[in-house]
């Protein structure tokens, strides 16, 4: 028969102020591990038996979640509210520059819009195209001045992107 089982029958044949007061006895001598250990259970098995019972915890910041014994200290420092944003200290104006060298801006709601397509729209007065492309005359993607964009379509970037190849080789 299954241990949990075990203590479960103890409740039936016996009544849970019997159970109750054996492990009360037990938890003045011996930890909540050690007696999961005698009734051969997990401890969170013994745990939420005791929780169950009504027998209280010699330690009351004792937190008991997914199977693992968690301290309150510990629950409030992996719990606390983040700091996000302008609140966080590592916070540096929601500005980066994203893998592919581009200068990125923080939108809100968790998204980040390439500087150089922001400042050609801002500049154009709509939104741009999905064929269209911001060029970077100068080839430095940090240099978002409008005078160094410049709006084309795919076609055309890549043929300027051939072209300044070769005047670069």
């Amino acid at each position: 028969m299954p241990a949990a089982s075990r203590l479960l029958r103890e409740i039936r044949e016996r009544g849970e102020d019997y159970v109750r007061a054996v492990l009360m006895k037990l938890y003045q001598e011996h930890t909540i591990e050690e007696m999961a250990s005698i009734y051969e259970v997990s401890y969170g098995t013994m745990w939420n038996m005791m929780k169950k019972l009504g027998i209280e915890s010699r330690d009351h910041d004792e937190k008991f979640i997914h199977g693992i014994n968690y301290s309150q200290e510990f629950l409030r420092h992996q719990f606390r509210p983040k700091q996000l944003r302008d609140q966080h200290p590592a916070w540096k104006g929601g500005e980066h520059v994203d893998p592919q060298g581009y200068r990125r801006l923080y939108e809100g709601d968790g998204r980040y819009a390439r500087e150089h397509r922001k400042v050609i729209e801002e500049q154009l007065g709509r939104e741009l195209t999905p064929d269209e492309v911001v060029h970077h005359k100068n080839r430095d993607k940090t240099d978002n001045t409008p005078e160094n964009l410049e709006v084309v379509s795919r076609e055309v970037h890549a043929e300027r992107h051939e072209a300044d190849e070769e005047e670069w080789d």
